[in-house]
């Protein structure tokens, strides 16, 4: 079979088939390198706390679960959890989370993991902003810097930042 897409010279086109849409992602995973093994906590329930709740709300729901045998291994923050969102400052929000590590290290502690929700458009109050500049589009996603992580110094730069709260737990 040829398929001919003018627009597209170059580009390798692949089929695939099966009997379920299973053996079909089967197949499309093992084609793209077939992925990484998750930790089974990553397969497990999240529960997303409101964007505008404080560190207490959040203590609060979670000891809930736990006091109540309702499962959930994951306790996920919404935006609100930074000093800016809509694009994000990566930066823990003083007036919600006063002492972040220790409402990190309390989840933790009650054999949760944390969720920090986030996308890579940069504020311009963030640390990485102006690092990020030189390795951004040339426009602005909600007033943002749009990095171009394809980019190795941009990756280094994002990745390194990121590394701060990965190390928080």
């Amino acid at each position: 079979m040829s398929v001919l897409i003018p627009a597209a010279e170059g580009v390798d086109v692949y089929v695939i088939e099966g009997d379920t849409i299973t053996d079909i992602v089967k197949q499309y995973n093992m084609l793209s390198g077939g992925g990484c093994d998750v930790p089974e906590w990553g397969l497990g329930t999240l529960y997303r706390c409101y964007t505008g709740w404080n560190s207490e709300q959040i203590k609060k729901t979670a000891d809930y679960f736990r006091e109540n045998d309702i499962p959930c291994d994951i306790i996920g923050l919404e935006p609100g959890w930074q000093t800016h969102t809509y694009s994000c400052s990566y930066l823990w929000n003083p007036e919600l989370y006063p002492a972040p590590q220790k409402l990190v290290d309390s989840l933790k502690g009650m054999g949760y993991h944390v969720n920090l929700w986030e996308h890579a458009f940069v504020h311009p109050t963030s640390p990485v902003y102006e690092p990020l500049l030189p390795h951004s589009g040339d426009y602005a996603v909600w007033n943002g810097c749009v990095p171009d992580l394809s980019v190795p110094e941009a990756r280094n730069i994002f990745a390194d930042h990121q590394r701060t709260l990965v190390d928080m737990g």
